[in-house]
């Protein structure tokens, strides 16, 4: 509906953010890599995946060589182009927390794919430092344990990034427009892998969380009992890569979280079975060979199709949980409208339906 507009926010010493909003305006992309050393976190955690699941160990230079065209290639925006007013009286807002390791600019294409839709999406950077220890690794516990401290910090600069945009004189002043706001009845947070753990607990604990949860494979593996059992009442959508569906206590856990939710009839979740975890990421389609030979993704084909498919539901869900939360008559069969949008705008896209396991 719009071409996509970005702006990088920084918060000296906390956290930057990606902003991507609508807009009608072309002006001049950005370097798709938020910095240089990205590629090197993401190529030790990387190994030390391997390392406790018995995998390949892939040399770091590789990584350097495979990573290095993304600091030569562009995110596909206009950079500090005019917001798009007509778009929306107020509005609706994403508030995306990425995987362990990643960055603000890996998810570009459901990002984008939102805020071509009219959405104002503001991807967190949770630039932290990795524990790499695989000596105290001896079951699977251990690395749940390993990761959960990581939860408190990418908590508080969620909520630090909330505060920021919750007060409407920021986002004026950012937008360089008065006549700018965001639709505060309608904030939805979303994540993928920890981020998704990460979004799962604010969208528990913090009340400006108004719109719902938009989940992407996500590890919840660390999360409290509170987040996995009591119900945000709120729309949630839960998608699953195939790859994860088959770690079993992984599975259990987002099956127990989604169930929670779905008492409300405002709960959609299941998995794409051809799916790897990195699937969700803008990586498959920018580098599948290399995913491939890092064992990062299990197959190379339909990976078109399979962004289409990923895309398309995330921004079917915002746009339908947006369409129940502004309506005044709350029916239930969300999770019905949700599946019905995205059969019918794959449809427009001509391109086959992939069954959404329904879980």
């Amino acid at each position: 509906q719009y071409k996509v507009g970005y702006t990088r926010l920084y918060f000296p010493g906390i956290t930057s953010i990606g902003v991507y909003y609508p807009t009608t305006k072309d002006t001049v992309d950005v370097n798709y890599a938020p910095d240089s050393h990205a590629w090197r976190r993401m190529a030790i955690f990387v190994r030390f995946i391997s390392e406790i699941f018995g995998k390949p160990i892939i040399p770091i230079f590789l990584f350097k060589i495979a990573f290095n065209f993304l600091e030569h290639q562009h995110l596909g925006v206009n950079l500090n182009a005019k917001i798009a007013k007509e778009a929306a009286k107020k509005f609706p807002t994403v508030v995306f927390s990425h995987g362990l390791s990643a960055n603000i600019h890996i998810y570009s294409l459901h990002l984008k794919e939102w805020a071509s839709h009219g959405f104002v999406v503001f991807s967190v950077d949770h630039d932290e430092i990795i524990p790499l220890d695989v000596s105290k690794i001896k079951q699977y516990s251990d690395y749940v344990d390993l990761r959960t401290p990581h939860l408190e910090p990418r908590r508080d600069t969620i909520k630090k990034a909330l505060d920021w945009i919750s007060q409407p004189q920021n986002i004026q002043v950012f937008f360089k427009d008065t006549g700018v706001a965001l639709d505060y009845d309608n904030v939805f947070i979303s994540g993928h892998s920890l981020g998704g753990a990460t979004a799962a607990e604010i969208a528990i604990e913090d009340k400006r969380i108004t719109g719902g949860l938009l989940l992407l494979d996500p590890w919840l593996d660390s999360c409290d009992f509170k987040t996995i059992y009591e119900p945000i009442n709120k729309p949630v959508l839960s998608v699953r890569s195939g790859e994860y569906e088959k770690m079993e206590g992984t599975r259990n856990i987002s099956v127990k979280h989604a169930k929670a939710n779905s008492k409300s009839g405002l709960s959609l979740a299941g998995y794409f079975e051809d799916l790897s975890h990195n699937s969700f990421s803008d990586l498959p389609l920018m580098m599948p060979r290399e995913l491939a030979l890092f064992k990062m993704m299990k197959t190379v084909n339909k990976i078109e199709e399979q962004v289409k498919y990923q895309t398309v539901l995330s921004r079917s869900f915002l746009e339908v949980a947006l369409e129940y939360n502004k309506s005044a008559k709350k029916e239930s069969g969300l999770k019905n409208r949700v599946l019905k949008k995205f059969r019918d705008d794959l449809q427009k896209i001509k391109i086959k339906d992939l069954l959404l396991v329904d879980s």
